[in-house]
């Protein structure tokens, strides 16, 4: 399936920090909220996969199809200049490993079989 625009890394900017007191966090998301894709084992299996077919700490591409449901705009006395956010709602969808470059090689790493024989082994 041909893909025709570039892929964008969506990982979070460093922004300026707060001069406010916040407390730490331990587990920075480095990505936006919104960002990540859950399927099911029935959605896994409509796009002709299961867990084995990928692999924990792998990559995939996915190209879909994603209606526009809402368009938000806001403005608060706590951010500069407000913000804009929209919502979209995936209607259809295709997974595919994007190289042969899926499997890592960690221990943590592998498919779910892969995984499983080796908390078995352990």
């Amino acid at each position: 399936m041909a893909h025709e625009t570039p892929m964008i890394d969506m990982k979070k900017t460093k922004t300026k920090k707060s001069t406010r007191i916040q407390p730490a966090i331990m587990d920075e998301e480095l990505y936006p909220y919104g960002l990540e894709i859950g399927l099911s084992k029935e959605s896994m299996a409509k796009l002709g996969k299961s867990a084995d077919h990928i692999a924990v700490g792998g990559k995939i591409r996915i190209y879909a199809e994603a209606l526009v449901m809402s368009i938000d705009a806001s403005e608060s006395m706590r951010s500069e200049g407000g913000g804009i956010s929209s919502r979209l709602q995936i209607q259809k969808m295709s997974i595919m490993a994007p190289e042969a470059s899926t499997k890592a090689g960690s221990a943590q790493k592998g498919t779910l079989s892969e995984i499983k024989q080796r908390l078995r082994k352990n």
